[in-house]
């Protein structure tokens, strides 16, 4: 999921530069270019500051679940449950 955040994070960055989907993709080296479409379309769902700030909640988690696996979950379940609403 964080990979996800990520890539929806960078694919923002560009289109905001105004680079073409196309170049989007080369830049990114994806194999299949039709991987742009689902993403454009999560896009439409999130701003951009959300994005960004999921992402950091997601570093958290995953450092806490290094040393407290419970809490991380619950952890996780809240944030997946604050993106989707």
């Amino acid at each position: 999921m964080i990979n996800q955040i990520e890539d929806m994070i960078i694919v923002s960055d560009m289109i905001d530069n105004r680079l073409s989907d196309l170049e989007i993709v080369n830049k990114l080296n994806w194999q299949n270019p039709k991987k742009m479409y689902p993403l454009k379309l999560k896009l439409r769902q999130f701003r951009k500051e959300d994005l960004s700030k999921f992402y950091k909640q997601f570093e958290e988690i995953d450092i806490l679940s290094k040393t407290d696996q419970e809490i991380s979950l619950y952890k996780l379940n809240l944030l997946i449950i604050n993106m989707i609403n």
